[in-house]
């Protein structure tokens, strides 16, 4: 495995063997907990995005991907 950082199935996967029932029990909690939930991903982006927006840039016209395909950061790129 390579560290990511993460936890994730293939963690949840490789760590599973080497615990208890117990063990095995709370990491099956886990799992239930890592399944995506649309609302949450929905509002967190909303929060995210709210919380940043002083920071975010964003720009109009036919420019406006070009400072993300360049991966241009405020204020290199024009707004």
């Amino acid at each position: 495995m390579t560290a990511s950082g993460v936890y994730n199935t293939a963690t949840h996967q490789k760590l599973g063997p080497h615990f208890d029932d117990y063990g095995r029990w709370l990491m099956g909690e886990a799992k239930e907990l890592l399944k995506p939930d649309p609302y949450k991903t929905i509002v967190n982006t909303a929060m995210y995005g709210y919380t940043k927006r002083d920071t975010i840039h964003y720009t109009q016209g036919w420019l406006r991907m070009e400072g993300v395909k360049n991966k241009l950061r405020p204020p290199a790129y024009p707004h």
